[in-house]
């Protein structure tokens, strides 16, 4: 996949022409000359899920209503989980994976993604998500897939739709955080 189809999916993902043209609206304003040269966290509407899931140490950006008694989740943390270590949440992440998905038998990439990246929340695309997803792993979006296959790149594909950030990357989930989380979620 190039990088322009990753732009592009993390672009939808994360707002798209929506959120474009709503920001682009506040940024010109009513006269041409007050355009604004950006726009504050305050002044944004929708945020990209990398805005808050990198800082909350919850890099699969699992949201939960009524938060499960997860190892290291901060107290108080809201439906946008926040954990103590970067490690935690990737561990977090990849258990809800497995538990939540593989181990029910919702195992291909077009099931997982309806339900974990659901139309109609924010800007989701379902689609487009498995869609990168099997692009990545080689797969098809039917195609019923295993966990202990699967899994792990699973994860690192879901962390670089959500962060923007690969594993590894700059700014993101170190390769040393991954491994711990990853290893100690499935032990």
């Amino acid at each position: 996949m190039s990088q322009e189809e990753r732009n592009s999916i993390l672009e939808q993902h994360s707002g798209g022409k929506k959120i474009l043209i709503e920001n682009f609206n506040k940024l010109v304003g009513k006269k041409l000359g007050e355009v604004k040269p950006y726009l504050t966290e305050e002044e944004s509407d929708v945020k990209p899920t990398g805005a808050w899931a990198i800082p909350n140490n919850n890099p699969m950006a699992l949201i939960q209503q009524n938060p499960q008694d997860w190892e290291g989740l901060k107290p108080g943390s809201g439906s946008r989980l926040e954990f103590e270590t970067m490690w935690q949440g990737v561990r977090a992440g990849v258990k809800n994976l497995h538990n939540t998905y593989f181990k029910r038998g919702n195992n291909t990439l077009e099931g997982i993604f309806k339900v974990y990246a659901p139309s109609g929340h924010g800007s989701n695309n379902p689609t487009s998500y498995a869609e990168t997803a099997a692009n990545e792993l080689d797969v098809s979006i039917n195609d019923k897939l295993s966990f202990n296959r699967h899994g792990k790149d699973l994860a690192k594909v879901i962390i670089n739709v959500e962060t923007g950030i690969p594993v590894g990357g700059s700014g993101g989930v170190s390769t040393e955080d991954f491994e711990k989380g990853y290893n100690a979620a499935i032990s």
